[in-house]
Formats: structure tokens, sequence, C-alpha cells
């Protein structure tokens, strides 16, 4: 008994001591929870239960230590059966302990995770719909940087384009201001020269009858009138001849002139008081043209004696009218080409550059006397009109654009221009029908515009660089009856006479054909020539020339 009771009490104080340490240890893992607490109390509700769980975990094996060894203990003083039971107890409280621990700390690190995932979800959402949008805006603003460099890219080759054919424009506007100039001096002086010859003529008119007033007796009233007037021609002979020496030094030299004859009356008769006085009168021949310098006296013509009068041809007043016909479309139906070229000409043909065995027919069309234009496939407004392979359009990089060019000029040889094959959009755009114009002023080419569209742009340009240039004035076979072409043949006749040129274009049509057959050798009888396009399509520059030199050809008629 007395070692039963030694052994209880020693079980009890290392109980006691057991469990004032279990104490001590719970007090300063609960002091240590809370302070994990306050500091997870930042995280997510989720993080918190988990670290909760694990702190609770952590002290309920403490404390289910504390009650085993006071079980335990209790048990050693009651008997083994007990002990036996309480373990038994104790461990299953544990694993049912631990069990539920570790499901609650695995469903908060499931719910964490979940959280978790969600946010990095959300989060992920957010930062691709931020890329899409922001690369959006950033291709949006990239586009529009390019546009904007492409525009004033396009604004500085136009820019480059229409500096120097400005410069062209004004120097030939510069060069027909001074034809102008010395077209109005020439004809200053022409006319300055006509009238002293005239006041040369009324000298000598003068002297006459001051001769025959001096031979007279008896003077009359009427002969006396006469003397009057010749001193007054006198004087202004005079003040002529001394403006002539003053300003007619510094003016070019006029060509040779043929004056007019100025209409003298007869003497009267002589009363029968008046002593008659025979006086020999000479018949002054028809004055020849002759070249008169301003800068020394006028002299008498020769007296030479009356010839037979000599029959001269007939000189026109006005120039003769002429006409151009220009066939488009050609090369594609060799037999309608051929009857073409068997038309008496000279007439302008223009090839298409997509058509087979160009060179032969082109050679056999120059053999017979015509002229070649390439019919240059262009543009139109219509999308659903094909103007064929390798046309030029708007738009094309300049290298392709070029390339076109070169291929459409290369396919046969010894044409002197081209005209626009459809093209109603290409003609109505500046730079395109700059560049066109462009090569064709430095291949030496000229221009036929057909007018596909009233708002064409090729003349401005052709005038701005001084290009050779001609338009359409009538369509012959719009419509492809007879009698229409006829009808337009015969406005094509009355546009010659009003304006002394016009320009015709038609296609190798069989009414066409048999209507040019039959009114082309008709022209003659009518006055007017048929020439080929070259000879109506001229530059400014060449226009003012033989606007000047037909205005000095015809003054006087």
């Amino acid at each position: 008994m007395a070692l039963g009771a030694i052994v209880h009490r020693a079980t009890r104080r290392v109980a006691a001591a057991i469990i004032a340490e279990t104490a001590k240890l719970h007090t300063g893992i609960a002091r240590t929870a809370r302070k994990v607490s306050a500091h997870l109390a930042r995280l997510p509700r989720a993080a918190e239960l988990g670290a909760r769980w694990t702190i609770g975990l952590m002290v309920w094996p403490l404390r289910a230590t504390g009650l085993f060894l006071v079980a335990a203990a209790t048990a050693a003083s009651r008997g083994l059966t007990g002990v036996v039971r309480l373990t038994a107890l104790v461990l299953r409280w544990m694993a049912v302990t631990v069990l539920n621990g570790c499901a609650a700390a695995t469903r908060a690190l499931l719910s964490a995770v979940c959280v978790a995932a969600r946010g990095l979800t959300a989060t992920g959402r957010a930062l691709l719909l931020s890329l899409r949008v922001g690369g959006r805006a950033l291709l949006a603003c990239l586009a529009g940087i390019v546009r904007l460099i492409a525009g004033l890219l396009r604004i500085t080759r136009w820019i480059a384009l229409w500096i120097p054919l400005a410069g062209q424009k004004f120097a030939a506007i510069f060069v027909w201001a001074l034809a102008r100039a010395g077209h109005s001096l020439q004809a200053y002086a022409q006319r300055i020269s006509r009238a002293v010859v005239q006041a040369v003529h009324q000298a000598k008119v003068a002297l006459a009858e001051m001769l025959r007033l001096a031979v007279g007796l008896v003077p009359s009233r009427q002969a006396m009138a006469r003397a009057g007037l010749a001193g007054y021609s006198a004087l202004a002979l005079v003040a002529v001849l001394v403006l002539a020496d003053y300003g007619l030094e510094r003016l070019p030299k006029p060509a040779t002139i043929e004056p007019a004859e100025p209409q003298i009356a007869a003497l009267p008769t002589l009363a029968p008081t008046e002593i008659p006085v025979e006086v020999a009168v000479v018949e002054e021949p028809a004055k020849q043209p002759r070249t008169i310098d301003w800068r020394h006296d006028v002299g008498e013509p020769e007296q030479k004696k009356p010839t037979a009068p000599v029959e001269t041809a007939a000189i026109p007043t006005q120039p003769v009218a002429r006409i151009a016909v220009v066939i488009d479309d050609l090369g594609l139906n060799k037999k309608l080409t051929q009857r073409v070229i068997g038309v008496e000409g000279p007439l302008t043909l223009a090839f298409l550059p997509y058509a087979n065995n160009l060179r032969m027919q082109t050679a056999r069309a120059r053999n017979r006397g015509h002229e070649l234009l390439v019919h240059l496939p262009m543009e139109p407004k219509a999308a659903a009109t094909d103007p064929g392979p390798n046309a030029m359009r708007t738009g094309l990089p300049a290298r392709e654009f070029e390339r076109r060019l070169k291929w459409n000029l290369s396919r046969f040889s010894g044409f002197v221009g081209f005209n626009n094959h459809m093209g109603s959009r290409l003609t109505e755009d500046y730079d395109s029908m700059g560049r066109l114009l462009a090569e064709a002023k430095a291949r030496g080419l000229l221009y036929l515009d057909s007018r596909t569209t009233a708002a064409t742009v090729a003349r401005p340009i052709a005038q701005a660089i001084d290009l050779p240039f001609a338009e359409r004035d009538v369509f012959l076979d719009n419509v492809r009856t007879t009698a229409a072409i006829e009808r337009r043949f015969d406005e094509l006749e009355a546009t010659a006479k009003a304006n002394g040129q016009a320009i015709a274009i038609g296609h190798p049509y069989r009414a066409t054909i048999a209507v040019l057959k039959r009114r082309i050798p008709q022209l003659k009888e009518k006055g007017i020539a048929l020439v080929p396009l070259s000879a109506l399509a001229k530059s400014p520059v060449q226009r003012v020339a033989e606007a000047s030199g037909s205005s000095s050809a015809f003054e006087g008629q």
C-alpha cells in the first residue's frame, strides 16, 4: 500500500507538472496564434480559414497529449484496463480530429486555390481585353500615320510634277507674248510704210498739179483748190518722214510689200478762155513688189514700157480648210484593217498594242502613205468594261505604270504619237496624265485626246509642257448606219470650214469604210484638204509662230 501511495503521489506530481507545462505551452501557442491571426487578417478569408484550421490542428494534439498523460496517470492508479480504454478513446478522438482538420484544411486550400484561379482568370481576361483594344488602337494609329505619309508623298510628287509644268507654261506664255508683240510691231511698220507710199504718191500728184498751174496762164478755182490740197499733202509728207526717221530705226525691217495704188481723180478740162497747154502725160505701169529701206529717201519707181498682162493663179483670201481622219481599234480584225489601209489617204491609223502581227500590218499602212498612232488602252469609269491587257490605270505603282507604258509603246515602230482607248477615268486624273504626257514629251510624240469624258485634263497639261496636242471634233460612227455617218461627215466638213481645221475619229466598220471611200475624193472640189494628224497637232509655241506667220502673210490682202 505504501508503494502504491508513493507511485500515486509521484504520478500526480508528474501529471500536475505536465499539465502546468502544457498550460504554458497552450498559452504561448494561443498568443502566437493571435499574433498570426492579426497578421493574417489582411489575407483573403480562405487563407485565414486555412491558417486557423492549421493552428487548431497544432493546438489540439498538445491538448490531447496533456489529457492523455493525465488520463494515463489516473489509469495507472486505477489499472491497466482503464489505461487501455482511455488510450483507445484518445487515439480514436485524435484520428477523428486529425482527419477533420485535414479535410477542413484541404477544403480551405482548395477554396483559396479556386479564388486565386478565378482572380487570375479575371486578371488575364482584363489583360487580354486591354491588349486587344490597345492593339487595335495602335494599328489604327499606325494606319493613319501611313496614310498621312502616303498623302504627303503624293502631294510632294504632285508639286514636283507641276512646278516644272508651271515653269514651262509661263515660258510658253512669255514666248507667245513676245511673238505677238513682234507681230504687232511688224504690222504697225507695214501700216506706216503704206502711209508713206501713199504720201509719196500724193506728193507726186501735187508736184504735177503745181507744174500744170505754173504753165497755165489763167488759173481756175478748181486748180487753186488742188494746189492748196497739194501743199497740205506736202506738209503731211514731211511730218510722216520725220516720224519715220525718228521711230522706225528701232523697228524690225518689214517684209516685202506691194503698196496699193491710190485712186487719183481725173483732171478737169480747161475752160474755153484758158490757153491750152500740151502736157505730156506718161502712164505709170503697175508697181512691182519691192523692199523699202526707211533709213533712205523713197525714190521714184523706174519707168518701164507697158507690157502685156501675165495671167497668174488666183491667191485664196483664206487658208484652205484641213481635216484629219483617225481610225481607231485597228489590228484585231485583220480583214477590216486591210480594207481601211486600202482607203485613199493620208489617214491616221491607231493600232491597239495587244493585237497580233502588228509589225507587218503597220508596215503596209505606212507603205500606203498613212500615219500611225498607238491606240493606248486606258482605264474607263465602268468597272465592268475591260480596256485590254496592260491597260494604263490610276493607282498603279510607279514601276508598274512605267512598265506597262513601255510595253505598249514597244509593240511596233514608226508612230507619231498615241491616243486613248476608252480612258474616261484615267484622263480625269492629273497624276496619271501628267506622267503619260511627260513621257510623250520626252519621246518627241504627240497626243490626241479622244474626249471620252468632258472633264479631261489633257489640254492644260499639254499646254503647260508645250506638247504637240489635238482634240477630237467629231465621232463619225457612234451610230453604225450609212445615213448617220454621212450626216456626221457633213458636220465634219462644216466644222473644218468654220474653224479652218477639224479632226474626226471613226472605227473599222463596213459602213464607215464605204462612206470614206465615197466622200474623200470629193473633198478637193469643196476646197478641203485631207491631211495627217501631225499637220494639225501643234504645241502652243508652234501655234503662236504659225499664227504670226499667217497674219503677216495675209496682211493687206
